[in-house]
């Protein structure tokens, strides 16, 4: 049985063939919503998403918005060809493949070309949202700074 890294590789790999409204971003996370009774009476919803520790920077990118933000995020990765979900940050390589950045290749600079960002190069591991938003040269925001019209 393949498993969820294996699906979104082969989702990569195939992206020319999908159409435009298929898309990656719906994670594959374990999920568990719920609302819960405040001692002051009010109700609040609370989300618990279950994910692989080499992952969690992601699955947090993707799950603090703003929604908006996150789809300019991946699209401005996609016009650099890369791929961004909650899972990974990923490439075709020329074989058509896929693969993950930084594990296995370097990401793509503005002009598609492989570039390692100042302190990285193989072997670095993300580990923050503040890595990949580096190996997509984009200044880290907050949070509650990430609001888009």
């Amino acid at each position: 049985m393949p498993t969820h890294l294996d699906s979104i590789r082969e989702d990569v790999a195939n992206m020319p063939r999908k159409g435009p409204k298929d898309n990656l971003i719906v994670d594959r996370f374990d999920h568990i919503f719920g609302n819960f009774l405040t001692s002051k009476g009010k109700v609040r919803r609370m989300d618990l998403i279950i994910a692989p520790a080499e992952e969690e920077a992601f699955c947090i990118l993707g799950w603090t918005g703003s929604r908006q933000w996150l789809r300019y995020l991946r699209l401005y990765a996609s016009q650099r060809g890369m791929y961004l979900n909650s899972h990974r940050l990923m490439r075709k390589g020329e074989d058509g493949r896929a693969y993950i950045i930084p594990d296995e290749v370097p990401p793509l600079d503005r002009a598609k070309q492989p570039f390692w960002p100042p302190g990285w190069g193989p072997g670095c591991k993300v580990t923050c949202e503040r890595d990949i938003l580096e190996l997509l040269e984009i200044p880290y925001r907050e949070p509650h700074e990430r609001n888009c019209p």
